[in-house]
């Protein structure tokens, strides 16, 4: 996390999935949401914003041209892991469900994880994206509908998407994590697109790749 400005730390499992640069910056995005959740700062209907100039945002990743992190900021977006809104003189960065959910992971420290956990449910109340399969299992589902024979192949044994990923969900989340099953969902959604394997044996097989 950005605990030094001189030393950037990333998730190598985020990395690979959604780039180093987009682990780098997201990385920093959380450590700064987690301090402002911790001390109330920038708390707005449910989400924790961080306010950074664009200045700012230079002179904490000098190695990242402005032109990179509007890219970066561009797909973080595309993927549903952070919102942004922009002030006069500032751009205004959220994490999303799905980005706090990723994001809690990378807490080594069992003492500020469960703080920033249990912070982040009190604010958002019924719709804490901690451990929420409801809310993955939704957007998964989306996905789903994009994929024409993956969603077809599914509802001939499960009658719909939603059924299957619950399923899903049931079979595995005593052996792996809701953020594990939902990234081997994701990869097999993508794989899909070229070998029309078993979703069932696809999503095993990602998950025994994690361990």
């Amino acid at each position: 996390m950005l605990k030094d400005k001189r030393k950037h730390h990333f998730s190598v499992e985020l990395a690979t999935i959604y780039g180093l640069e987009e682990a780098v910056f997201l990385s920093n995005l959380f450590f700064w949401s987690g301090n402002n959740l911790l001390t109330n700062r920038n708390v707005e209907k449910g989400k924790v914003w961080i306010k950074l100039s664009r200045a700012k945002i230079q002179e904490y990743h000098p190695y990242f041209s402005t032109g990179i992190i509007r890219s970066i900021t561009k797909k973080l977006k595309e993927y549903d892991l952070i919102e942004t809104t922009r002030g006069k003189n500032y751009l205004s960065y959220t994490l999303t469900s799905k980005g706090w959910l990723y994001c809690l992971e990378l807490i080594e420290q069992d003492e500020k994880r469960t703080k920033v956990k249990m912070k982040l449910q009190n604010i958002r109340r019924i719709d804490s994206p901690i451990n929420d399969q409801e809310e993955l299992i939704n957007s998964l589902s989306e996905k789903i509908s994009t994929n024409s024979l993956l969603n077809t192949k599914i509802k001939k044994v499960y009658t719909n998407s939603n059924k299957f990923l619950n399923h899903i969900f049931n079979l595995y989340l005593d052996n792996y994590s809701s953020k594990e099953i939902n990234l081997a969902m994701e990869k097999t959604i993508e794989a899909y697109r070229e070998i029309h394997e078993s979703p069932l044996a696809n999503v095993s097989k990602y998950l025994l790749s994690f361990r």
